[in-house]
């Protein structure tokens, strides 16, 4: 039983937010400092620690890079870049992104995430020809820009439904799009923009799509046809037309936009419907960036306690002396059985924030298999106006085994 016990109550310190395990990264080493003849190709096996370019789920991790040839096809290949500089040089071939090989389901992914915030101050890609999704082997690809700053001389989309931009946070900018058959995700919390200068004559074909999450506060800037047209109206028809979206919900609706004319140009975006509850609770506390200190799985106050489960457990985010509504354990007989007995705070418009509790148990945590089953008894009940509290029973003996909170939203 003691056993038990002092398991049990060291995994229920374990509260928090339930996520996939890391990739393990394969680090990018490959890098010189000669601009004119670089050889720090990202498609080049033996510029990779290693020895191999990272496919499928092993992810290469790119970092205070320079002068280094981004070129060539990519397929299955995984990279992550987190600060520094790459670039393709003039003359070398085009940056391509074709998915995995064809029948693989493998994604191909470059996502750049450099937590600057000044992003018209830096690049971290900057390809000087032709930045392409192109599906040639029916697999999907996708560029996330989470935050940082993206550059090319032409964007060519050539992936209806298996390629996507995604951007949150920072500038994502081409001179020319030649050709759009592609999903472009404006994604929640974000800020990000996408600016095309010029859009070639019928470069936006079918399968071009937007969505827009409701919380975005970026913008798509279009700034011309090719030869000097207004795309004012090209603007306009990607709303009639149904090819935009609100949280994966097509809105035809110009009112739920902004769609603004300026000369040739045009700037289009959702307008902000109401600040999710999670957001007007964090920016009480003074935080609102949410690629950094904002973000549910950050912990500005380091009580070990992330945002997410000091939002669900009443908390401060930062001040580390005020972390919430503990989650208790106790010893209990009924009936002649003894019974841990666990209490934990639940919001009591829990719903409403979009939070979920579970209790889950696992016997040996050398496995992987938590489930919320095994519980019994237990009940809930109003502990204020804005918390209720909840108790569950497991049986003691003859069990081991250990328990956790689990919070998502």
């Amino acid at each position: 039983m003691r056993r038990w016990m002092m398991r049990m109550i060291g995994m229920l310190l374990l509260v928090g937010l339930v996520s996939s395990a890391s990739a393990t990264y394969v680090t990018f080493v490959g890098e010189n400092t000669n601009s004119v003849a670089p050889v720090g190709g990202l498609i080049i096996d033996a510029n990779w620690d290693g020895g191999a370019v990272p496919y499928g789920s092993s992810t290469g991790l790119v970092y205070t890079t320079k002068n280094v040839w981004g070129g060539g096809p990519w397929n299955n290949a995984a990279v992550r870049q987190t600060g520094g500089y790459l670039y393709t040089p003039a003359g070398q071939p085009d940056m391509t992104l074709r998915g995995g090989t064809s029948g693989s389901g493998v994604t191909t992914i470059y996502e750049v995430e450099d937590f600057r915030t000044d992003y018209a101050a830096y690049t971290n890609l900057y390809v000087s020809r032709k930045l392409s999704l192109w599906s040639a082997n029916l697999e999907s690809m996708e560029i996330d820009l989470l935050s940082g700053h993206i550059v090319a001389e032409e964007l060519y989309l050539n992936a209806a439904g298996k390629g996507s931009i995604n951007i949150r946070d920072g500038i994502f900018r081409a001179a020319f799009m030649s050709a759009a058959t592609a999903n472009i995700n404006m994604l929640s919390g974000g800020t990000g923009d996408l600016i095309i200068d010029v859009v070639a004559q019928g470069g936006i074909l079918g399968g071009f799509y937007v969505d827009f999450a409701s919380d975005n506060q970026g913008s798509i800037y279009f700034g011309e046809k090719d030869g000097g047209e207004s795309i004012y109206g090209l603007a306009l028809w990607l709303v009639d037309a149904g090819r935009v979206s609100i949280d994966g919900v097509t809105t035809t609706d110009r009112a739920k936009f902004d769609i603004t004319q300026d000369g040739l140009s045009a700037t289009l975006s959702v307008i902000p419907q109401t600040q999710s509850p999670y957001m007007g609770w964090i920016s009480e506390y003074g935080l609102t960036d949410t690629n950094g200190t904002a973000a549910l799985t950050a912990d500005p106050d380091n009580d070990g306690r992330n945002n997410l489960v000091e939002y669900a457990l009443g908390g401060d985010p930062t001040n580390s002396a005020v972390s919430g509504h503990a989650v208790t354990a106790f010893v209990r007989e009924l009936d002649g059985t003894n019974w841990f007995e666990t209490v934990h705070f639940e919001r009591a418009d829990k719903e409403a924030r979009g939070l979920s509790y579970e209790l889950e148990r696992i016997d040996d945590l050398a496995q992987t298999n938590w489930v919320s089953a095994g519980f019994a008894g237990g009940g809930s009940g109003a502990y204020d106006a804005e918390f209720n509290v909840v108790t569950n029973l497991v049986e003691a003996e003859p069990q081991s085994g250990f328990v956790r909170l689990s919070i998502e939203q």
